[in-house]
């Protein structure tokens, strides 16, 4: 009998809130009126300043994004406490995206989804090891292959709203573009936390 011993595991944490969105999402479009873009993995879409994420109304959310995390942590082993060290918000209206980057200087990156309209773009995880697969598998179904199996190059996930996700910061990841034929844009809000050494 053979015994797969899984190793360098890596991970993609899912829960789903429970909060009202609907002021969360005002306030979020409200802002995107007010200031301007800051330009980041943003292409084409809207990007906020960092945000104080423990103020209203985005401060429904914290109870959520606080048991994910408590989860990842005991997960990882990760017991030496944490830092929210900063938050902004992500609005992608129609063909924008976000294209592949990591989220240097912190240890675990999250984001919350708060609308999240059909084909408006999935996020896509790019397995670390991608560059070797490549270059050892040389089967036409290993290329571009988004199977959820160990040799795949890449990972994609379709949220929904409400939805949040955790990953290791250093997973290199971009969203898709927003083809939502209504023209609705997807809103979501990431942030980045420092796990203490």
């Amino acid at each position: 009998m053979i015994h797969i011993n899984e190793i360098f595991t890596l991970f993609v944490a899912t829960h789903t809130s429970e909060a009202d969105l609907v002021p969360v999402l005002a306030a979020c479009l409200g802002m995107e009126q007010q200031l301007d873009s800051v330009t980041k993995s943003n292409v084409g879409g809207w990007q906020s300043p960092e945000i104080e994420l423990t103020a209203a109304p985005f401060d429904v959310l914290i109870p959520d994004i606080l048991g994910s995390l408590q989860g990842v942590v005991n997960y990882g082993k990760l017991n030496n406490g944490y830092t929210l060290m900063n938050s902004w918000i992500n609005i992608n209206r129609a063909a924008c995206n976000n294209a592949p980057h990591v989220h240097p200087g912190s240890t675990i990156s999250g984001v919350v989804y708060i609308n999240v309209p059909k084909d408006s773009g999935r996020i896509r995880f790019l397995n670390p090891a991608r560059t070797a697969i490549a270059s050892y598998i040389d089967l036409p179904q290993h290329q571009g292959d988004v199977a959820q199996g160990p040799f795949s190059e890449v990972w994609e996930y379709e949220p929904v709203a409400g939805e949040i996700l955790l990953f290791p910061s250093w997973l290199e990841h971009y969203v898709e573009n927003n083809n939502n034929a209504d023209g609705e844009p997807r809103v979501s809000i990431a942030f980045n936390i420092k796990v203490h050494e």
